[in-house]
């Protein structure tokens, strides 16, 4: 049964991504007339091999709530990845690392997918660091030393002064300092 809700997962997220159709419409939907106004077609979205995908090393987040992982894992099962993770080529391994979605990975391998809906970015490492720091925190708890260590790593790597950490980020200044 897990691999016909993978296989349905996948059918799902292929639908969904694929060029023939606009946004993932499929050919038995009716265009209506207003419709198309003012919607454009997204850039950089593709299904990607999950064995050509790996975590950040780097990745703010050092654990995982297991019982949230298992809630997630059995919705990937039912419902497959609704939200596409973010990743770039690195090209020295010649795979994609995650800058945002560990989470929604860890949970389409555990349930078997074997593709993964993804948005691929070539941000700076400052960037990518911001966009982890910021999607984490946004997402669910970080710990508060895994936030601590990660922005130290930002302020120094960067050499962005707190004023500027603290826009960046979204959070206000009395929660970063």
């Amino acid at each position: 049964a897990r691999r016909g809700t993978a296989a349905a997962a996948t059918a799902a997220a292929q639908r969904a991504f694929s060029t023939p159709q606009p946004l993932g419409l499929d050919a038995a939907h009716e265009t209506q007339a207003g419709e198309v106004v003012g919607r454009e077609r997204l850039k950089g979205a593709y299904l990607i091999d999950l064995a050509r995908i790996e975590p950040d090393p780097n990745q703010p987040r050092k654990k995982i709530d297991p019982e949230y992982l298992k809630e997630l894992t059995q919705s990937v099962r039912e419902l497959g990845v609704l939200q596409p993770i973010t990743v770039r080529y690195v090209a020295e391994v010649d795979r994609y690392r995650i800058i945002a979605g560990e989470c929604r990975f860890t949970a389409a391998s555990a349930a078997d997918l074997p593709k993964l809906p993804c948005w691929v970015k070539s941000p700076s490492s400052e960037h990518i660091l911001l966009e982890q720091i910021v999607e984490n925190w946004q997402r669910s708890d970080l710990n508060p030393l895994d936030i601590a260590d990660s922005l130290a790593v930002l302020r120094d790597g960067s050499g962005f002064p707190q004023a500027e950490l603290d826009r960046r980020n979204g959070q206000t200044p009395g929660e970063i300092r």
